[in-house]
C-alpha cells in the first residue's frame, strides 16, 4: 500500500509539473504575440510617419551664396527657394513667413495655420520666363519684385513653382542682380538646381544689360536705380536693398535682437537724421547764394543799362526845361 501511496504521489507531481510547463509556454506564447503586434504596429506607425522626401532644388540662397564667396550680400535663413511644396511640414521648409507661388494653381496653402502669409503670381504659359523683353514677363517679374520690396512682407520668405528651376530661378536672378551680385556667381547659385539651363539664363542676363544701358530716369529730381526703370517704376530696388539689409531676421522662433544690436541700428538712424539734415542745409546755403548771385546781377544790368537811361532822359528834360525858360 505504500508503494502504491508513493506512485500516485509521484504521478501527481508529475501532472503539477506538466501543467505549470503547459502553462509558461501558454505565457510565452502569447507575450510572442503581443511583442509580434507591438512590432508590427511600430512598423506601421513608421511606415505612415515617413516623411516625404524633401522638396526638388530646395535650398537657402543666402547660405549658397556663402558657398559661392558672397557673403555680405544676403544672410542665411532669409530667402529660400524650392519646387512642388505639396506634403512637406512647415519645419523641413525653414519655417518660412511669406510663400510666394509661381505657379498658376495652388495646393500649398495648408501652410496658412502656421502664420504663413502666402502670394499666388502665375505665370501665364505662352509667355517664356526668361524673355525679359517680353512686356508680359517684366510685368509679372515686377508683381513678385514688389512683394520683396514691401516694407509689411515678413521674413523669411519662400519662393518655389513646379520644379524650382525656371521660374524661381529667373525671380531669384533678378533679386541677386537687384542686390549688385556679378553675373558669374548669379549663374552659379542658378546652375546648383537640377536640370537647369545655363545658356537660357546667360541670354535673360545679356538681355537684362542692354535694357539697363537704355533705361534711365529720375523721380523729383532724384535718380532712379536701373531697375526701378527697368521695370517702368512698378519695382522700388531701392526698398528691396534696404529691405534686405536693415531688416532684422523673422522667425516663429525669432526673439529680440540684442541691445547692442539696437544700439547701432539708433546710431545709423541717427546719422542718416543727420545726413538728411546736413542735405537740406547745403540745399538752402545753394539756394540762398543763387538767388544772391541773380539778385546781383539785377543790380549790375541796372546800374550799367537802366540807370544810364533814365538818366539821360533827366538830362533831356532839364534842357527842355531850361530852353523853356530862356
Amino acid at each position: 500500500s505504500s508503494s502504491k501511496e508513493d506512485d500516485d504521489e509521484a504521478k501527481k507531481g508529475e501532472e503539477e509539473e506538466d501543467q505549470g510547463r503547459d502553462k509558461q509556454q501558454q505565457q510565452q506564447q502569447q507575450s510572442s504575440s503581443v511583442d509580434s503586434g507591438i512590432s508590427s504596429t511600430m512598423q506601421d506607425s513608421k511606415a505612415t510617419v515617413t516623411t516625404a522626401p524633401p522638396p526638388l532644388n530646395y535650398r537657402d540662397v543666402g547660405l549658397c551664396l556663402e558657398r559661392l564667396g558672397c557673403s555680405q550680400v544676403l544672410r542665411r535663413g532669409r530667402l529660400y527657394r524650392c519646387g512642388d511644396i505639396e506634403r512637406q511640414s512647415w519645419d523641413a521648409l525653414g519655417r518660412p513667413l511669406t510663400i510666394i507661388n509661381l505657379r498658376n494653381h495652388d495646393n500649398d496653402k495648408f501652410l496658412e495655420k502656421h502664420g504663413v502669409v502666402y502670394h499666388k503670381v502665375g505665370k501665364a504659359k505662352e509667355h517664356d520666363c526668361f524673355d525679359v523683353k517680353d512686356k508680359h514677363v517684366r510685368a509679372w517679374l515686377a508683381q513678385v519684385l514688389s512683394i520683396l520690396g514691401d516694407s509689411k512682407t515678413q521674413y523669411p520668405v519662400l519662393v518655389h513653382c513646379r520644379s524650382g528651376k525656371d521660374r524661381t530661378g529667373i525671380v531669384i536672378a533678378c533679386v541677386l542682380k537687384i542686390l549688385g551680385v556679378d553675373d558669374d556667381v548669379v549663374k552659379k547659385e542658378f546652375l546648383e538646381s537640377k536640370k537647369a539651363n545655363g545658356t537660357m539664363l546667360d541670354a535673360a542676363l545679356g538681355a537684362m544689360r542692354k535694357e539697363l544701358q537704355k533705361t534711365s530716369g529720375t523721380k523729383r529730381g532724384k535718380k532712379l536705380h536701373p531697375f526701378t526703370s527697368f521695370f517702368r517704376n512698378k519695382v522700388d530696388a531701392d526698398k528691396i536693398i534696404l529691405g534686405w539689409e536693415n531688416r532684422a531676421d523673422e522667425s516663429s522662433s525669432s526673439k529680440p535682437p540684442p541691445k547692442k544690436r539696437m544700439n547701432e541700428r539708433r546710431q545709423r538712424s541717427l546719422r542718416g537724421d543727420a545726413c538728411s539734415a546736413a542735405r537740406a542745409m547745403h540745399e538752402l546755403l545753394l539756394l540762398a547764394a543763387r538767388s544772391f548771385f541773380i539778385l546781383q546781377a539785377y543790380v549790375c544790368v541796372y546800374v550799367c543799362a537802366i540807370a544810364p537811361f533814365y538818366i539821360s532822359m533827366l538830362e533831356r528834360v532839364t534842357c527842355i526845361m531850361q530852353d523853356a525858360r530862356d
